[in-house]
């Protein structure tokens, strides 16, 4: 099993240290692998520093609805990306099965696009598509089941747990669509905001690492963590040093 490292994560290092040092900081760390964002926007200064520090990029975030789709593939082949994840929509936008159906239509016209760069598409889920009902059924099942198969889900673990929900029963009705996971620790009862390095909360990653097939990649995420730079790079290096724990790359 491999590992990467969402760089949304790192966004105050690269405020404050620029593209160049927080990429170099990443793969001194260990990390061989990065998850950007936004890559329609960040692609020109992304690039040579993954490319000095010989990292891959295997996933990224990049928004699949607009007309900057094109851009954000063809900058994703570029880089070498297998899988593109629309980041999200706000809350507001899971309300409705008029919503949900649209949203299901994008992303499955986006997996045509994607076809001519060899790349895959798909969604990235946060809290609120699993707490939100539509017909009785979460805004995220109803959502899958309208998807074709080629489309992916990147799964949060901490996501399912500040809804609320038990994380395995949300991997399990994913099965199949997850190509990569997005692990982070934090306590099973609260907010995103309290997010820890791996192996400091509550969530019992061992279990959820080890029903998932070898061949997940486990994106480090540390989106809402609090704290400054400094604080987010105490966190990476522990959560590294518990992923070489377990073996993975």
């Amino acid at each position: 099993m491999q590992s990467s490292i969402q760089l949304w994560s790192l966004r105050l290092s690269i405020d404050e240290h620029g593209w160049d040092r927080a990429i170099e900081k990443v793969a001194e760390a260990g990390f061989r692998n990065v998850e950007p964002f936004a890559i329609d926007r960040t692609f020109d200064l992304l690039r040579p520093a993954v490319e000095a520090n010989e990292l891959s990029v295997p996933t990224a975030h990049g928004f699949l609805d607009d007309e900057t789709i094109e851009l954000t593939l063809a900058n994703a082949a570029a880089l070498g990306v297998r899988t593109v994840f629309h980041p999200h929509f706000d809350e507001s936008h899971w309300g409705t099965r008029a919503a949900i159906e649209a949203t299901a239509e994008m992303l499955n016209s986006a997996a045509q696009v994607a076809e001519d760069y060899a790349i895959e598409v798909g969604f990235h889920h946060h809290d609120y598509e699993l707490r939100h009902l539509v017909d009785g059924e979460s805004s995220i099942d109803r959502l899958v089941a309208l998807l074709t198969d080629d489309v992916q889900i990147e799964y949060d673990m901490n996501w399912a747990a500040v809804a609320r929900v038990e994380p395995l029963s949300v991997l399990t009705r994913l099965e199949g669509r997850l190509n990569a996971v997005h692990i982070k620790d934090g306590p099973l009862k609260g907010a995103n905001t309290d997010q820890r390095a791996l192996g400091e909360g509550e969530l019992d990653l061992d279990h959820l690492v080890a029903v998932l097939p070898e061949d997940t990649l486990l994106v480090l995420s540390l989106d809402q963590f609090t704290g400054s730079s400094d604080d987010v790079g105490r966190a990476v290096t522990t959560s590294r040093a518990w992923l070489d724990e377990r073996g993975v790359r």
